[in-house]
C-alpha cells in the first residue's frame, strides 16, 4: 500500500519550491524515482509539418521527482518553467534513480536538458518486471494496481477520462487540471515503491545488470539514429506504388475481382481449382501469404501464378508503405530514431524493433536495406551469429552427433544443414542449393518451436508424409533431436508450481517462465532466451572494447556499426571477437562483414 501520508505537490510558486528543499534536506532518500511528461512520444519531433499529422514539435512538459515520501511534478512548458531548481537538484543526487521504462525518460531529459543518468546507479522498473512477471503486463497501471496500490489505477484512470472527455491531447492538457498536474507527481512515487516490490524477487542479479547495461547501449544507439537515404525511399516507393496500382487494375480487368478483396479472391480460387481448407474465426477462407504460398505450390497452371502475383503485389505495397514511406515520414534531418526494445520478446528477452518495424523486415531484403547508409564518411559492417539456434540447440543437447557435426562443419568451412543432409541421404556430394536442405532445417527449427510434422510440412509446402520421414531420419541419426526436448519437458515438469514451470537460460542461468499447459515450448524459451542472452553479453563485449559509438542496431542475430574506413579492419577483427563465444563443447561463431554505402552493399553495386 502506498504512504498514507504520501504528499504530491505540484511546483508553480516559491512556497512550494521551499518545501521542496526542506524536503530534501530532511533526506536521506537513498532511492528516488523519475518521470517525465511530454507533449507526445515522437521525442526527436522538430516540427508540425502536416505529414506528420499536425504533431507539435516535440517538449517536456514537466519532470517529476520523488521517494515513498512525497512526489514533486515541475511543469516546465508554455511559459511556467521551474526545471531548473529539480535540474540542479538531479545533478547533484548521488542514490540510486529509479523509473518505469527509463529509456524513455532518459532520451527525454538527454534532449531537452542534456541530463544524462549515472548508470552505474540507475535502475528500471519495467526491465525488473518483465524478467519477474514475462507473460503479463509490465504496464505501470497494471503493475502497480496488482503490486503497490489498487488506488493507483483510480487516480490514473481520472486523467484519461478527463483527456478524453474534454479531447486534450498529452501537448494540450492544462497544468490546472489536477490528476494532470497532481496525480503526475505519483508516477515516481509509484516507480520507487515497485523498486522495493520487485528487488526482494530479483533472484538473477547478474541477468539485471546484463539488461541495464544493453539498455543503455540502445538508448545511445537511438539517440545517435540511423542515416537513411530519403531520396531513394522517395523514388522506390513511387515506383512501387505506381505497380501495385497497375497490378490491381489489371486484375479488375481480367479477372474481374478486387485482389485486396479475401471475399473475392478465394471465391476465384475455389471456382479455378484450388482447395482451401483454413478459415478465420468468422468462417471465411483466409487468403494471407502462407495459404497463397501453399496454393503456389500445388502447381496448378491457373491459380499458382495467379498466388505468385498477388503475393508479390501486397509484398510490394508493404515494402512502399510500411517501410519506404515510413522512412520519409520518421526521418528527422536525414535520421531514423527507431526504438530498439532490449526485452522486445517477453519470453524471451530478445530484442525488438519498432517505429520503424525493422525488426519484420526479411533478412533476404536488399531493396529496403539499401535505404540505410552510413553516417557521412562512414561506412557500414556487420556481424551475424552463425547458426545460433541449431548450435545452443546442439549444446544443450549433449548429443555428441550433433556437437560432431557442427564441429565438423566449423572445420570444413561447411554449411552445418549441408553436412546434415550429407549424413542423412548418405550424399557426399550433397549441394548447400537442394531444396531438401530446407526441409531439414524446416524439421530442426519446426522441433525447436514445438511444431510436429504436419505443421511443417505446411510450413514447406510438402505432404506431411514427406516431413514425418525426414523427423524421423533425424531421430535416428541425431538422437539428441528427439530426446532434448522429452528432457527438457521432463525438467521444466518438475519446477511447476501455480501452473507455471521454468527452465533457465545457458548463460546466466536467468528463469524463463513456461505455463504447465504448454510444456512444449520450453525448449524454444530456453534456446530463445539463451541466444538473446549471447547477443547482449558480445553487445557488452563490443562496448568495453570501446566500440560502442559505433553501433547502430541490433536485428535477429545481426549487429550493425557505422565506422570511419580508416579503421575496418580493426573493427572488423574486434567486431569478430566480441561477437564469438566459446560453448563448453563448441564455437558460437561470427565473422565481420562489409556493408559498405548501405546496409545492402555498395550502392554502385547494386540492381535494385
Amino acid at each position: 500500500m502506498l504512504n498514507p501520508n504520501l504528499q504530491l505537490h505540484f511546483v508553480d510558486n516559491f512556497q512550494e519550491l521551499q518545501n521542496f528543499y526542506e524536503w530534501l534536506n530532511r533526506g536521506p532518500h537513498p532511492v528516488m524515482g523519475i518521470d517525465t511528461e511530454t507533449t507526445g512520444l515522437r521525442i526527436f519531433q522538430t516540427t508540425d509539418e502536416t505529414l506528420h499529422g499536425g504533431e507539435p514539435a516535440f517538449r517536456c512538459r514537466m519532470i517529476q521527482v520523488g521517494d515513498r515520501s512525497a512526489g514533486w511534478a515541475f511543469p516546465c512548458d508554455e511559459g511556467i518553467n521551474w526545471s531548473g531548481p529539480v535540474l540542479e537538484m538531479m545533478e547533484a543526487y548521488t542514490g540510486i534513480w529509479v523509473a518505469h521504462n527509463i529509456a524513455y525518460d532518459a532520451k527525454v531529459l538527454k534532449k531537452c536538458y542534456g541530463f544524462e543518468f549515472p548508470w552505474e546507479r540507475t535502475h528500471d522498473t519495467m526491465i525488473m518486471a518483465q524478467m519477474l512477471r514475462p507473460n503479463e503486463s509490465a504496464a505501470l497501471k497494471r503493475i502497480t494496481k496488482d503490486l503497490v496500490d489498487p488506488a493507483a489505477a483510480i487516480m490514473q484512470d481520472q486523467l484519461h477520462k478527463g483527456m478524453d472527455y474534454n479531447d486534450w491531447s498529452w501537448a494540450t492538457v492544462p497544468y490546472g487540471f489536477a490528476p494532470y498536474s497532481i496525480y503526475s507527481a505519483l508516477d515516481p512515487v509509484l516507480a520507487v515503491e515497485l523498486w522495493y516490490a520487485l528487488r526482494a524477487d530479483l533472484e538473477e542479479p547478474i541477468s539485471f545488470d546484463m539488461e541495464m547495461s544493453v539498455l543503455k547501449l540502445a538508448i545511445d544507439a537511438e539517440y545517435r539514429g540511423i542515416r537513411v537515404d530519403t531520396e531513394y525511399c522517395s523514388r522506390k516507393a513511387d515506383e512501387l506504388l505506381d505497380y501495385v496500382s497497375r497490378s490491381k487494375k489489371w486484375a479488375e480487368d481480367n479477372l474481374k475481382i478486387s485482389i485486396t478483396s479475401t471475399q473475392q479472391l478465394s471465391k476465384w480460387m475455389q471456382e479455378n481449382g484450388a482447395e482451401l481448407t483454413q478459415k478465420t474465426n468468422s468462417g471465411a477462407y483466409k487468403m494471407d501469404k502462407d495459404v497463397l504460398k501453399t496454393i503456389s505450390k500445388t502447381g496448378n497452371s491457373t491459380v499458382a501464378p495467379i498466388a505468385d502475383f498477388v503475393t508479390n503485389v501486397k509484398y510490394q505495397e508493404k515494402m512502399a508503405n510500411t517501410y519506404l514511406g515510413n522512412f520519409i515520414i520518421m526521418s528527422q534531418g536525414g535520421y531514423l530514431h527507431p526504438q530498439i526494445k532490449t526485452m522486445g520478446a517477453q519470453t524471451s528477452g530478445r530484442m525488438s524493433i519498432t517505429d520503424p518495424a525493422l525488426q519484420t523486415l526479411p533478412k533476404s531484403d536488399k531493396m529496403i536495406r539499401r535505404a540505410i547508409i552510413p553516417d557521412p564518411g562512414h561506412i557500414l559492417v556487420s556481424a551475424d551469429e552463425d547458426q545460433m539456434e541449431l548450435r545452443i540447440f546442439s549444446e544443450i543437447s549433449q548429443d555428441p552427433h550433433m556437437v560432431a557435426m557442427i564441429n565438423d562443419s566449423d572445420a570444413s568451412g561447411s554449411d552445418p544443414f549441408t553436412t546434415m543432409a550429407k549424413k542423412i541421404y548418405d550424399e557426399p556430394d550433397f549441394q548447400k542449393s537442394d531444396p531438401r536442405r530446407g526441409l531439414i532445417k524446416s524439421a530442426i527449427y519446426g522441433k525447436l518451436f514445438g511444431a510436429g510434422p504436419k505443421k511443417q510440412a505446411e510450413t514447406a509446402g510438402v505432404p506431411t508424409e514427406q516431413m514425418e520421414k525426414i523427423n524421423k531420419d533425424l531421430e535416428a541419426t541425431y538422437p539428441g533431436f528427439i530426446e532434448l526436448p522429452k528432457r527438457l519437458e521432463a525438467e521444466t515438469r518438475l519446477t511447476i508450481k501455480d501452473d507455471w514451470g521454468f527452465t533457465q537460460t545457458v548463460f546466466t542461468n536467468r528463469k524463463v517462465k513456461v505455463p504447465a499447459d504448454k510444456l512444449y515450448r520450453c525448449v524454444n524459451y530456453k534456446i530463445q532466451a539463451s541466444g538473446s542472452e549471447m547477443l547482449k553479453l558480445n553487445l557488452i563485449k563490443l562496448a568495453n572494447a570501446g566500440y560502442d559509438q559505433f553501433f547502430k542496431l541490433p536485428i535477429h542475430d545481426e549487429v550493425l556499426l557505422s565506422i570511419p574506413p580508416e579503421i575496418e579492419s580493426e573493427v572488423s577483427e574486434v567486431l569478430g571477437d566480441c561477437m564469438t563465444t566459446q560453448g563448453e563443447h563448441l564455437v558460437y561463431r561470427a565473422a565481420a562483414e562489409y556493408k559498405g554505402t548501405s546496409w545492402a552493399g555498395d550502392i554502385d553495386k547494386l540492381d535494385l
